[in-house]
């Protein structure tokens, strides 16, 4: 556990001491948090900017309205799971981004064509611990689940979202800690 953190540490520190990855996380995070909230009422929404008869001030003033009342309508750990959500598809985008560029500069020095960085990018990647691309799409595909008819009204989807959005954090964690270890122990 103890490994596990200091990797997660080190990951960290080595993203978002970086301005730019900063920013990206909260910026992603926020946005989608506010489309979250936006989106139970887009179809008064819609009518709002579609509109001739409100002015641009009132307009964007129905934004905040219809996010204040998303905030006192939804139940609270829909609210939370939401909040998670967008805070960790923040943290993934920017870290996913950061390993990325990484990895295309290295390969760029070693003198690899590009055809080759995009191959090995979206390839299958080591065999015991997987593509760090598909697991990421992954995560980002989970998160934004439908609800439906379940016992929690598909908040199941949205903790699944967490949970595997965790996993890929921890996972680019693992890469972007150390690049060049595998999974597999040596004898």
């Amino acid at each position: 556990m103890k490994r596990r953190i200091n990797i997660l540490s080190s990951a960290f520190s080595a993203v978002f001491r970086r301005p730019a990855y900063l920013t990206a996380a909260v910026g992603i995070g926020a946005l989608i948090f506010a489309l979250t909230l936006w989106l139970p009422n887009y179809a008064l929404l819609k009518f709002v900017f579609a509109s001739d008869v409100f002015t641009s001030g009132e307009k964007f003033a129905a934004l905040f309205r219809t996010m204040g009342s998303s905030l006192s309508a939804l139940p609270s750990a829909t609210l939370a799971v939401s909040a998670a959500t967008a805070v960790l598809f923040g943290i993934n985008v920017a870290m996913l981004a950061y390993h990325l560029k990484r990895k295309v500069e290295l390969e760029r020095s070693i003198g690899t064509s590009l055809v080759g960085i995009v191959f090995g990018i979206l390839g299958v990647g080591c065999a015991s611990c997987g593509s760090v691309i598909l697991t990421s799409f992954f995560g980002t595909a989970a998160a934004l689940g439908v609800l439906g008819v379940l016992p929690l009204k598909g908040l199941e989807f949205g903790l699944l979202g967490v949970a595997i959005l965790t996993a890929s954090v921890l996972h680019l964690s693992k890469k972007i800690a150390d690049p060049d270890a595998c999974g597999i122990p040596r004898k």
